[in-house]
């Protein structure tokens, strides 16, 4: 996880800033890694456990380049795309069940930062 900040602090420091406490050692980003790599009903299977955060990089490296498009400098923008973000790169192959575990894990990280999306009932995933 610490790589994957390092790759979104080149591209842009204040979206890295903003999203820093969740890539913490233990923290939510590497929680939701784990469980993106764990799911043996999964509709296509991790070849390696840096897949899920490779695939962060690439929607974060969109996040960014749309927060920058449309002047969204809050950082409130910047950890909801993460949680976004980390609810496909880790569970978008996965079975519903897998689904529902991340999104129950987001929803709650979501929820402690302030940053549940306003829609929803403040759950992050499908529904």
């Amino acid at each position: 996880a610490a790589s994957t900040l390092k790759t979104l602090r080149a591209k842009d420091a204040a979206f890295a800033d903003a999203v820093a406490p969740l890539f913490a050692e233990g923290g939510v980003v590497a929680k939701a890694a784990a469980l993106g790599g764990s799911d043996d009903d999964a509709v296509m299977a991790s070849a390696s456990p840096q897949d899920p955060l490779d695939a962060l990089v690439a929607l974060l490296d969109a996040a960014i380049d749309e927060s920058a498009e449309h002047g969204a400098t809050d950082p409130t923008f910047a950890r909801r795309a993460t949680y976004a973000a980390l609810f496909w790169a880790c569970g978008g192959s996965s079975s519903d069940a897998a689904r529902s575990t991340l999104a129950d894990l987001l929803t709650t990280a979501s929820s402690s930062t302030g940053d549940a999306p306003p829609h929803r009932m403040g759950r992050v995933g499908l529904d």
